[in-house]
């Protein structure tokens, strides 16, 4: 299986290059499970990937998206914290791959709520990487965060030291540690 991390802070275009290319490095026709609000952030990667044949469900909460916004893919809406929905959706499909974009996003935020954040952020993700390897789905993008490094001098490389300075930050530095384990 392969792990993939792409750094993704926002509606970015420059960000949506390094989430087409973890696609393109999968490199076959598959079923994806599309976990948040990447069809909002980023429409360019859910077209890409219908356009290609592929099938996809996307599983949203909804609280940032819009049920349009999937165009012809499947919508389930739905929690990352809730497991019995996750494991619902991961046992009727054969995923091929997860595609987790779900994430609370806003640093100030997290600072004066860091329990919801690593609720929603940490926990959520822990979830669906859960239910993909007990369904034997061995491919996952996951987006993280330049967060992950604090606010080092650009340019900053993925073999930098993290040095998350907020709650935003740790948080996705956790899932990042936590899908290094599962791959290892």
């Amino acid at each position: 299986g392969h792990v993939a991390l792409t750094y993704d802070d926002g509606p970015d275009p420059e960000a949506t290059p390094a989430v087409l290319d973890a696609l393109d490095r999968l490199g076959w026709r598959a079923t994806f499970f599309v976990v948040g609000e990447m069809v909002e952030r980023h429409p360019e990667v859910l077209r890409r990937v219908l356009d290609a044949g592929h099938e996809v469900v996307v599983f949203d909460n909804l609280s940032l998206g819009h049920r349009h916004a999937v165009g012809s893919a499947r919508l389930v809406v739905g929690s990352v914290c809730d497991v019995d929905a996750l494991d619902a959706v991961f046992r009727d499909h054969a995923f091929d791959a997860v595609l987790h974009f779900a994430a609370l996003t806003l640093v100030d935020e997290s600072c004066r709520n860091p329990r919801r954040y690593y609720e929603n952020n940490v926990v959520g993700s822990v979830n669906v990487l859960n239910e993909a390897l007990r369904h034997d789905v061995r491919n996952f993008v996951f987006t993280s965060s330049i967060a992950v490094y604090g606010t080092g001098t650009p340019p900053l490389r993925e073999d930098d030291v993290p040095r998350p300075e907020d709650p935003y930050g740790v948080a996705k530095l956790a899932v990042e540690q936590d899908l290094r384990a599962a791959h290892e």
